[in-house]
C-alpha cells in the first residue's frame, strides 16, 4: 500500500497518467484531460470511490458479478489496514483505519475505489434513486443478458420495475440494481457499440457516474457557473421508460451531464418524495468523487459559499508529501476529495 501511495504522488507532482489505475483513499487524483486546454476551475478527475461494509466482501462482488480487475492482488490471509496517519486525517477521523483497493473499468482510465473503514459506530445507509446525494455507477457492456444472469445469480437487489432489464433512449437496453452495500449500479447496452479501448475480450466497455440532486439549480449554480464546467443541455420532463428504469413511478426528471473532463452527470427526481442523505464519511452507502483543481484554497471557498463542509481533521486541508488536499461534503452531501497538485519543476537547460 505504501509503494501504491508513493507512486500515486509522484505521478500526481509529474502531471502524468497511470494505467491501470492506483488508490485514492487519500486522495490519488490522476486526470485524463490535458489540464491547460481548461479554463475552469476544475481540471480533472479520477476514481469514483463508494464506502463499504466489507472490502473482501465487495471485491468479490466486483470481480465475479462485474468483471473487473481489481488491484492490488490478494494476497494470503487479510487485506491490511493502511497506517498513514496523513491519510486518516483526510478522511477526517485520524483514529480510524481505512483500507481500500481499485477495480480497473475498462475503456476508462478511472476506476471504482472500494474503501472500507475499521469502525464500530459504522451504520450502513441505502438512500433511494431519488434521495438527494444517491450515487449510481453506469456501466457500459456488449452483453446486457451475459451480465445481468450473474447479477441476479449473486442475488443483487433489482431496483428496475419488473425485475430486469427495459428499453430506453432509441433501443439501448438498461437495468439498475445495487451492489451488496446499497450503491446503485446500471448496466447499460447501447444500440451499437461505441468507439472504446476496452479490449474485445472485455464485455465493460465504459463507464460514468450519475448523482442524484436536491436541486439542479443549485448544483448547477456550483459546478457551471463557480467551477466553470461545460454542460449539456439540460432535459426535464416526464420519462417513463427512465421511470422504469428507476424504479421511481410517476416522477420528473431533470438531467444533465457535464461535457468535460469527467464522466459525471446530475439528476434531480420531482413530484415523489425524497430524502436527502445524511451520511457521514465512514457509513457503507456513502461515496466519495475526486476533483483535481487549479487552487484549492480558491475551490474550497466557492463551495463553502454553497453551504459544504471540509470534513478532513481540524476542517482544513491536509499536507501529504507537499501535495495540499481536503475531502469536502457538498451541497448534495457527495464527499469531493479535492486536490491542488503542484506544477512540474521546471527543467534545466
Amino acid at each position: 500500500m505504501r509503494q501504491i501511495f508513493t507512486a500515486s504522488i509522484c505521478v500526481l507532482m509529474l502531471g502524468a497518467l497511470v494505467s491501470p489505475p492506483t488508490a485514492i483513499a487519500s486522495g490519488h487524483l490522476q486526470s485524463a484531460t490535458d489540464p491547460t486546454a481548461l479554463s475552469g476551475e476544475v481540471l480533472g478527475s479520477s476514481h469514483f470511490s463508494p464506502v463499504v461494509s466489507n472490502l473482501d466482501q465487495s471485491i468479490e462482488f466486483y470481480q465475479t458479478v462485474l468483471e473487473l480487475t481489481v488491484a492490488p492482488a490478494k494476497q494470503p490471509g487479510p487485506r491490511p489496514w493502511d497506517t498513514q496517519q496523513s491519510l486518516r486525517n483526510l478522511q477526517g477521523y485520524p483514529d480510524t483505519l481505512i483500507r481500500y483497493a481499485v477495480a480497473s473499468i475498462p475503456g476508462e482510465r478511472w476506476g471504482v475505489e472500494l474503501i472500507e473503514f475499521q469502525d464500530g459506530n459504522r451504520r450502513l445507509v441505502r438512500p433511494r434513486v431519488q434521495d438527494p446525494g444517491a450515487t449510481t455507477l453506469v456501466l457500459l457492456v456488449r452483453d446486457l443478458d451475459a451480465s445481468f444472469a450473474r447479477v441476479k445469480q449473486a442475488g443483487a437487489r433489482i431496483i428496475t420495475s419488473g425485475g430486469g432489464p427495459v428499453a430506453i433512449d432509441q433501443g439501448t437496453r438498461a437495468v439498475l440494481f445495487t451492489d451488496p452495500d446499497g450503491h446503485f449500479i446500471e448496466l447499460r447496452q447501447p444500440v451499437a457499440v461505441p468507439e472504446t479501448t476496452a479490449p474485445p475480450s472485455a464485455n465493460v466497455i465504459g463507464a460514468r457516474v450519475r448523482i442524484t440532486v436536491e436541486s439542479m439549480d443549485s448544483t448547477l449554480h456550483l459546478y457551471r457557473d463557480l467551477f466553470g464546467l461545460q454542460f449539456q443541455a439540460t432535459s426535464a420532463g416526464v420519462d417513463e421508460a427512465f421511470a422504469r428504469l428507476t424504479g421511481v413511478a410517476g416522477a420528473r426528471f431533470r438531467r444533465s451531464a457535464i461535457a468535460a473532463p469527467m464522466s459525471l452527470e446530475f439528476l434531480e427526481v420531482q413530484g415523489v418524495e425524497r430524502t436527502p442523505m445524511r451520511a457521514r464519511i465512514l457509513d457503507p452507502g456513502s461515496t466519495k468523487y475526486p476533483l483535481r483543481v487549479r487552487d484549492l484554497d480558491t475551490a474550497i471557498e466557492k463551495l463553502k459559499s454553497t453551504g459544504a463542509v471540509v470534513v478532513s481533521a481540524g476542517g482544513e486541508p491536509v499536507i501529504v508529501r507537499n501535495v495540499k488536499y481536503a475531502i469536502v461534503r457538498d451541497l448534495n452531501n457527495v464527499f469531493l476529495i479535492m486536490t491542488q497538485v503542484p506544477p512540474a519543476p521546471a527543467h534545466g537547460p
